[in-house]
């Protein structure tokens, strides 16, 4: 082991338990399991055989000793008390609990010896008929004797031995069977400066016991005394703190009771959860087979579906083609071989056939697409009680078809929130019954257009999307909406009270571009329904406080006059400003400024002027569906007007 570094606490070898059976905690090792040989008390109170500690991987240590640390007064008995200072030190860890042992400067021997270790080991070998134990004086031949007064164990030729002198002839020696049944046979402790003298007193001022040579030499005038005298004195302050440890034993215990019954209630619980989850999951796991066969079915039925509406639509077609090639072919036949009389008298036939056959009806599209998707994410009900999503959906989102509602997309105020809502709807222009669908709006200022306002898409998940939006100044600006890579238009109809924008023009090579869509320039592009539509991509006018003032009345007076001669010009012109305001035609009262100025002035300031030319410019054109398209709302707000 490297100098300086502790090993880490549980990262050494597991001894055997010293408490297994056959074993005894008292007299056995723990690391060698056998019976202690000269055992040492470490700090922590566990008791391991010398040899066993000497065998140990030391570690070093750098810790400030001095006469006070609890290691000198563990180690040798007579250390003399040192000065404080920085001195290495040398450590182990305990086998049994990895406590840091500190050991002394005599190293493991100097540890103190565990007596009261001894002492059961010694009680254990009487029990077993003193097998393993040896003579104390000659220490070959095994134990017969033991001198009570020596508290010595001798073999037979030392016995009769120690009879035979005269200072030990009237010892009192008994044999080990006879001592079956006491409870201390321990040996006199002697003292390891002089083993020839029992310890028998106890030195106050360094607290360890002495012996009679050592109070008349190291110990020369400390106070001491008998240990029979003070063990009274130093026996009560150990009890005292006895007493004091014992309520924490007992309230370790009792955590420790509680943590075993928390965790046998954490194991029964988790126990219990687990099962939970085993019968969730497997319930779900049913939940989602049967939901996936449901929609496999689903798929499968519309490919059948498909497939039959494609086999019926190939199989008329084949026939209408079969009945088509026999009339073209007997035709080209009969005119390139029949003769005259034979082309006059097959020729009624020949006629109500190829009539009949031009006109039948037929798709040259396929009846059915191949739109199917699978929406993972698409709430998809319940199965045996458990919310499953993923549906197969046939519909697809046809941006031509989408539809763009709500007044703020025309017009709005500044500091305000203002909203409209997108309806996302198939090729059938049937709703989409569905959200998911990647919609992106931008609305930009028109005279700023790298300052884009902040917009929010909620999607209400049954196929329309909520776009809300703050503009933070008056002006105009651009809406843009688009989904599936595509732009969205805007519908409505005509004369309805729906605020409509003016789709940004585009006059490069004589079109007009509307959110992607080509509009020849002079031509009302309408769907299929009729109703005239503009461009998802629109021009918005966000109002300030200011009032809004109408440079150009004069020629939508002018033209309103073309189909009203009779009407009040007066009344007209004062009448017209607040029709213009009004919600219903203000956007299309929004028409390029510029595109009026030049129309009108440079006509002398007479609109008829521009109807009665039959100049076929884009410019004119443009002027002239735009005049048509306002007075159709101011017709619809204003009824008098009309003419």
């Amino acid at each position: 082991m490297s100098e300086n570094r502790k090993p880490l606490l549980g990262f050494v070898h597991k001894l055997p338990d010293a408490n297994a059976p056959g074993n005894s905690g008292k007299t056995h090792c723990p690391s060698c399991l056998g019976l202690f040989k000269a055992p040492r008390l470490l700090p922590c109170l566990h008791t391991v055989c010398t040899t066993c500690l000497e065998k140990l991987e030391p570690f070093s240590v750098v810790d400030i000793r001095g006469g006070d640390s609890d290691t000198s007064s563990e180690g040798s008995l007579f250390q003399e008390p040192k000065p404080r200072s920085l001195q290495p030190q040398v450590g182990i860890l305990c086998p049994v609990c990895d406590a840091q042992v500190d050991l002394p400067l005599g190293g493991v021997k100097a540890l103190t010896i565990d007596h009261l270790a001894m002492n059961d080991v010694m009680l254990e070998s009487l029990r077993g008929e003193g097998q393993g134990l040896v003579c104390d004086l000659c220490s070959d031949r095994e134990v017969e004797k033991r001198c009570q007064t020596c508290k010595a164990n001798l073999c037979h030729f030392c016995c009769q031995a120690h009879r035979r002198q005269k200072k030990t002839m009237y010892h009192t020696v008994v044999d080990l069977k006879d001592l079956k049944g006491y409870s201390r046979v321990g040996k006199p402790i002697l003292c390891p400066a002089h083993p020839a003298e029992e310890l028998r007193l106890f030195c106050e001022l360094c607290d360890q016991p002495v012996c009679r040579d050592c109070v008349v030499g190291e110990h020369r005038e400390h106070p001491y005394d008998f240990t029979s005298n003070v063990i009274h004195k130093h026996g009560d302050s150990v009890r005292e703190l006895l007493r004091g440890s014992q309520p924490r034993v007992e309230a370790l215990e009792e955590a420790l009771a509680q943590i075993e019954s928390m965790n046998s209630g954490l194991q029964e619980r988790v126990e219990a959860v687990a099962g939970d989850v085993r019968t969730f999951s497997e319930g779900y796991i049913k939940a989602i087979e049967e939901h996936r066969d449901r929609l496999l079915k689903q798929l499968d039925d519309i490919r059948v579906q498909k497939e039959n509406s494609l086999q019926l639509q190939k199989a008329q077609l084949e026939q209408l083609l079969a009945d088509m090639r026999t009339g073209v072919e007997f035709t080209e036949h009969l005119l390139t071989s029949g003769s005259d009389l034979e082309i006059l008298i097959t020729k009624g036939v020949v006629v109500e056939r190829l009539r009949k056959l031009n006109k039948v009806e037929y798709s040259a599209r396929p009846g059915v697409n191949d739109k199917i998707c699978f929406s993972p994410q698409e709430k998809a009900g319940q199965c045996r009680g458990y919310e499953v999503y993923g549906a197969i959906n046939t519909k697809e989102v046809d941006p031509a078809k989408c539809v763009l509602q709500g007044e703020d997309l025309h017009r709005a105020r500044e500091k305000q929130t203002a909203s409209f809502t997108l309806l996302c709807k198939d090729a059938t222009g049937e709703s989409m019954g569905r959200g998911g669908d990647n919609v992106q709006v931008a609305v930009v200022p028109k005279d700023k257009k790298d300052s884009p306002v902040r917009t929010v898409v909620q999607d209400n998940k049954d196929g329309s999307y909520n776009v809300s939006f703050t503009p933070k100044e008056p002006g105009v600006y651009t809406v843009w909406v688009c989904i599936r890579e595509q732009h969205v238009q805007v519908t409505g109809e005509v004369g309805s009270s729906k605020a409509w924008g003016r789709g940004l023009a585009d006059r490069d090579n004589g079109k007009r571009s509307q959110g992607g869509v080509a509009i020849e320039e002079g031509v009302a592009s309408t769907p299929r329904d009729g109703r005239p539509f503009l461009s998802a991509t629109e021009e918005l006018r966000i109002s300030g406080n200011q009032e809004l003032t109408c440079s150009w009345l004069n020629p939508i007076a002018d033209y309103l006059q073309l189909f009203n001669p009779r009407m009040d010009r007066e009344h007209l012109e004062k009448q017209l400003p607040e029709l213009l305001h009004s919600t219903a035609v203000f956007p299309c009262y929004q028409m390029e400024q510029e595109l009026l100025d030049l129309l009108y002035h440079s006509e002398g300031g007479r609109v008829d002027n521009i109807m009665r030319e039959r100049d076929e410019s884009p410019l004119r054109k443009e002027f002239h569906l735009y005049l048509r398209v306002l007075v159709s709302f101011l017709v619809a707000v204003a009824p008098e007007i009309a003419p």
